[in-house]
């Protein structure tokens, strides 16, 4: 072997192993490189959960305040529609019970005279407390819903009787003509009066019942005591 060649060997094993340092350099950077990246990536993952775990409790709140509000709505609701049923039921009571004044579809009666001479003269020819008491009965009893004598409310304690030549109605007198006012069903009514021969009984009394249809008559409320003065509920286990 030649000097040169002797020369030579060395020279090529050093650049070889510059180049190999070199690469190993190069490579040890790059998985520095991927480490750190890596690392990153990771710090990143882990605030990005953070705060999407955060953003979920702070919706999870969210909801259950929702929740709650939506609970308390249909609540309100429910006592809302609770509190209407019994108002409703409350006006009806009154209605019935003559606390209220009311209007509606119905008929006019007047009793009055027939026009003829004389006609008012005479006990025989005067209308009494139980002529009233048949017509309003008659009413009540085919669907009429209220009913005032003379602006006079007729409910279940209503007294109508005589005193002397005159009538009285809820304590109060009343004077001949007699108009009744009737809330209710205006053919039913009227039918039931002429099936009852009402018509014919006051023709005989030289009077005449007059009956005309309105779309809207009103009907006062009742004025005077309705209290239970000698009535008292009874105690569970009384005897």
């Amino acid at each position: 072997m030649s000097h040169f060649m002797k020369k030579k060997i060395p020279s090529v094993i050093i650049l070889i192993s510059m180049i190999t340092g070199f690469m190993i350099s190069i490579q040890y950077h790059s998985t520095q490189e991927i480490l750190s990246s890596n690392s990153r990536d990771i710090t990143e993952l882990r605030s990005d959960l953070s705060k999407e775990m955060e953003r979920k409790e702070a919706l999870l709140k969210d909801l259950e305040k929702k929740q709650e509000l939506l609970s308390q709505y249909k609540n309100n609701h429910k006592n809302q529609e609770t509190t209407d049923i019994m108002k409703e039921e409350l006006k009806k009571s009154q209605m019935l019970a003559g606390l209220i004044p009311v209007k509606g579809k119905g008929l006019i009666l007047t009793i009055q005279s027939n026009g003829q001479a004389n006609s008012d003269q005479g006990i025989e020819n005067m209308v009494v407390d139980e002529d009233l008491r048949t017509l309003i009965n008659e009413l009540f009893a085919n669907g009429a819903q209220a009913i005032s004598i003379n602006g006079q409310r007729i409910i279940a304690n209503t007294a109508i009787r005589n005193v002397g030549n005159q009538i009285q109605v809820n304590q109060q007198f009343i004077q001949f003509p007699y108009q009744i006012n009737a809330i209710g069903d205006q053919e039913k009514m009227k039918a039931g009066l002429q099936v009852a021969g009402l018509f014919d009984y006051f023709k005989l009394l030289n009077k005449e019942l007059v009956i005309e249809k309105k779309d809207e008559i009103e009907v006062p409320a009742y004025v005077g005591d309705i209290q239970p003065k000698y009535m008292k509920p009874k105690e569970v286990g009384e005897k």
